[in-house]
């Protein structure tokens, strides 16, 4: 298979919105590249198995959660474009994230999200939800918490009313790259399976295999045929109350592989598995997923 996908950063083509006296561009997503160490031909013997590969970050992140740790380790995106995997990499700022510009709060319904370091602690599992006051982590915890203020710095502010038009800013995304693997996290995995569950069939043939990083749990209208999937999930899902309900709809969607790391005797690791202590460990056995079941 044949693929050139863009060599530069882009913006997907947004609408057009009146603004004042004239107009400006609104859900447009920022897409950054990063190429890979080695460039290989197309008529190397790897080259099928070195698609491109679309990182989507979670709600309230942006693209930069996948470029470093919150304690400044090389991220999962840095990870990819290294020997043996090669892969070039896109990182996408979705909608109204990050380097995509906001749209003005009169085009959009929805007030506007800001987390904090407790809203983190409960939803990403950083530590037993009534100990946070005393910032008591497990005791096998892989997040770095003395860096937690930097995970809350590389947040964004979002609004829970634009899957839609977020949706359609990833499919943009996906139909200028071209054929690629897609890796997304938590309500960007959700987004991922409604895009999948939708009528872009462009979009669809593109994907060649996905990677749901606990995604957050959404129930799809229909049981249209996914690409290959492999799902990730951490550590302390017994007694989370959400993150119980992720594992139990993980379980019954049409994936290759569920991979539950405390299964695999790697314990600890947070909602947040590409910032933890051990993301390298836990990334590697993505991308060797993605080789393996390559084109």
């Amino acid at each position: 298979m044949k693929f050139n996908p863009p060599q530069t950063s882009f913006f997907t083509k947004g609408q057009r919105a009146q603004h004042g006296d004239s107009h400006i561009v609104i859900n447009q997503c920022y897409v950054q590249h990063i190429p890979p160490r080695i460039s290989l031909s197309s008529e190397d013997a790897n080259a099928k198995r070195n698609l491109p590969v679309l990182f989507i970050h979670g709600g309230g992140l942006t693209g930069a959660m996948w470029e470093a740790t919150p304690d400044r380790r090389p991220g999962w995106a840095h990870l990819a474009t290294q020997q043996p995997f090669n892969h070039p990499v896109y990182l996408i700022d979705a909608v109204d994230y990050g380097r995509s510009q906001r749209a003005p709060d009169a085009l959009r319904l929805g007030e506007t999200e800001h987390r904090t370091a407790k809203d983190l602690w409960q939803l990403f599992r950083f530590g037993p939800l009534d100990r946070f006051d005393a910032r008591e982590p497990f005791p096998n915890s892989q997040f770095p918490l003395a860096h937690m203020d930097d995970l809350l710095a590389m947040s964004a502010a979002r609004r829970r009313t634009g899957d839609a038009v977020e949706c359609a800013g990833i499919a943009a995304a996906i139909r200028e790259i071209g054929p690629c693997h897609v890796v997304a996290h938590s309500h960007g995995g959700a987004l991922m399976l409604k895009l999948l569950d939708g009528d872009d069939q462009q979009a669809k043939r593109l994907v060649e295999r996905l990677v749901l990083v606990e995604p957050w749990p959404v129930m799809l209208n229909s049981a249209r045929k996914m690409p290959r999937t492999l799902v990730v999930v951490g550590d302390h899902v017994e007694g989370h109350w959400l993150a119980e309900e992720l594992m139990e709809r993980c379980q019954r969607l049409d994936t290759e592989k569920l991979l539950h790391l405390p299964s695999v005797g790697i314990t600890g690791n947070s909602h947040a598995l590409m910032c933890d202590g051990n993301s390298d460990e836990v990334g590697r056995l993505v991308f060797e997923w993605l080789q393996e079941s390559g084109v």
